[in-house]
């Protein structure tokens, strides 16, 4: 799945390691080995991880749709100049795309803006309300398990495994949230580097 725009094309972090996961979960505790309290919350932590993604990468697809449906060629730098430019942060970049596109792209782009915009507060309050502390329990429970079962027993292992899991998946969307910090960061330094007019 495709994200950041045109021309920018990574991978989602959907990976067949979760389905193996959660295949793998399923099948221990109907085989009655035990842990299925642990092997419940890593089925949980994978799930609730593609609903994270499915509203972290939504924003993606309904680009995807406007450029389609408006016929836009620059609707993601629009967006941005226009949302910039709300909040007089605007670069000279911003102001030249903004005089070079039509009125239709800025209508679009105002539109797209206008969903976008409430789609990233709900994406950071799900995450707030509901991820943070399912994964403060979840690490708290994986510690519980290991530290009464032992890390070589089988409900010790599910214990380590939904606490990698749970670190893993946290640490993909810090690192994220570090990379736009930064980059957000050098966009305002080069901001307030340029010469006042």
């Amino acid at each position: 799945m495709c994200r950041d725009g045109p021309g920018s094309c990574r991978c989602s972090p959907v990976s067949p390691f979760d389905g193996a996961t959660v295949g793998a979960c399923v099948a221990v505790e109907l085989a009655g080995l035990g842990g299925a309290q642990i092997l419940r919350t890593i089925v949980f932590l994978n799930v609730g991880a593609v609903v994270f993604q499915f509203l972290v990468f939504f924003r993606t697809d309904v680009y995807a749709l406007f450029v389609v449906a408006t016929g836009c060629k620059n609707l993601w730098g629009t967006k941005g100049a226009l949302a910039r430019r709300t909040i007089g942060r605007a670069t000279h970049e911003d102001q030249t795309l903004l005089e070079t596109v039509g009125r239709r792209e800025i209508f679009w782009a105002n539109i797209f803006l206008c969903l976008y915009v409430p789609g990233a507060l709900w994406s950071a309050w799900y995450f707030v309300i509901y991820v943070v502390p399912a994964l403060r329990k979840i690490v708290v429970m994986s510690y519980d398990v290991v530290d009464a079962n032992g890390l070589l027993s089988l409900a010790g292992a599910a214990g380590a495994v939904a606490f990698v899991a749970a670190l893993g998946s946290t640490s993909y969307i810090l690192w994220g949230l570090i990379r736009t910090l930064a980059r957000l960061s050098r966009r305002r330094a080069a901001i307030d580097q340029r010469p006042q007019n």
